[in-house]
């Protein structure tokens, strides 16, 4: 199987979020433990995450989980670059803590999926379009883009959909569109 410019941008994303979970775990004087703690991710898992090969395996919640125990956005956490996680650690932290974190998650999935939605239509894709370019099941797709509906899906998918819509990752996980702010 060919090696593609989709598999290197995808293998791109997954290192710079992996380091950047690393990094900002480190940034705090913790140790993988420490996270694995606070955020309810095994030690395992966030050791396969910070050695990003593994990552598209893993849900998207775990995503949320370290996020929110790290206290940055998601959004910002895939998006950093080593001199920003070093230079605005502190401006990154904007976590909603009024928030519970189940409550929390369930409106970042459910914004998940209307930015989703929203990109694809703003490239005008139909859901078959979309399947097509990113190999992501119809059904899968609607799961995502649909309200009150829980996202099992792994970052792998969401890399795929992201790249399918020639979009950074990160945008996908902006949570912070008005007073939206999670």
């Amino acid at each position: 199987m060919e090696y593609t410019y989709e598999d290197k941008m995808r293998e791109k994303q997954l290192k710079r979020l992996g380091s950047n979970v690393k990094r900002c775990r480190e940034l705090r004087g913790w140790t993988q433990e420490e996270l694995a703690l606070s955020s309810g991710v095994s030690q395992s898992v966030i050791g396969s995450i910070e050695a990003p090969n593994v990552l598209t395996n893993q849900k998207i919640g775990i995503l949320l989980d370290l996020a929110d125990a790290l206290e940055m956005l998601p959004c910002a956490l895939m998006d950093l670059t080593s001199e920003d996680v070093d230079n605005t650690y502190e401006e990154k932290i904007k976590v909603r803590t009024d928030i519970p974190r189940e409550e929390r998650r369930e409106k970042q999935i459910f914004v998940l999926g209307l930015n989703l939605q929203y990109y694809r239509k703003l490239r005008k894709y139909g859901k078959a379009t979309l399947k097509d370019l990113s190999g992501v099941c119809t059904t899968t797709i609607s799961g995502i883009e649909a309200p009150k509906r829980y996202n099992n899906n792994t970052m792998g998918t969401i890399l795929d959909l992201a790249n399918a819509l020639d979009i950074p990752l990160h945008y996908l996980f902006d949570f912070t569109k008005g007073d939206l702010l999670l």
